[in-house]
């Protein structure tokens, strides 16, 4: 994660509502935020609470109201580094900023695995990758909330054998083995969101 950034640079997965997403991606800039400007010097686990915007600068509090907006009122951080040096944070948003001693610690465990994990997969070869056609992307998606393709095609308003032909044609161009690898590697790439 480097400041600077914005959410959709550095995201690789989250829950929120796709229009939460994009809000916040326009103006959320990594490192300018109260609640992520102290990870250059934590080391262990935080909560910030998201309503406390007395000492906020203005765009902290614009910001924590569009998150308070959808019931988050508090943010668990769990700074990570993996072995390679890589700084980051795995954070968890809900209405509660209560955890009991034994779940942090479990939780700050499987976050240094998983960021660890993450150090290892392959990054997407972006100079190499071909451009996906919208209807390709759109079966993608469909096909990531378990569709099938006779599915996918009366959502679409296709053919089976055209879904199948736009699926076929996504796996190609993503160098994928199969439909499931295309999808996973469509969201990984950050192509698709669930």
């Amino acid at each position: 994660m480097v400041s600077g950034d914005t959410i959709a640079a550095c995201s690789i997965l989250n829950n929120w509502p796709d229009d939460l997403n994009a809000s916040l991606s326009a103006s959320f800039v990594v490192g300018g935020h109260r609640s992520l400007r102290s990870l250059n010097e934590a080391s262990a686990p935080y909560v910030q609470d998201m309503r406390d915007g007395v000492t906020a600068a203005w765009e902290d509090v614009r910001q924590s109201m569009a998150i308070a907006s959808y019931g988050v009122s508090h943010s668990h951080i769990f700074p990570v580094q993996d072995i390679k040096g890589g700084l980051g944070a795995i954070v968890f948003t809900g209405a509660s900023g209560e955890m009991d001693p034994t779940r942090k610690q479990c939780m700050e465990l499987t976050c240094s695995a998983i960021f660890n994990r993450l150090a290892f997969l392959p990054k997407a070869q972006t100079n190499q990758l071909k451009e996906l056609s919208t209807r390709e992307l759109e079966c993608l998606i469909w096909a990531a909330e378990g569709k099938t393709s006779v599915e996918v095609a009366e959502i679409l308003r296709l053919s089976e054998h055209t879904v199948n032909h736009h699926l076929a044609s996504a796996t190609l161009k993503l160098g994928a083995v199969n439909r499931t690898h295309a999808v996973v590697r469509a969201i990984r790439w950050g192509l698709i969101t669930i």
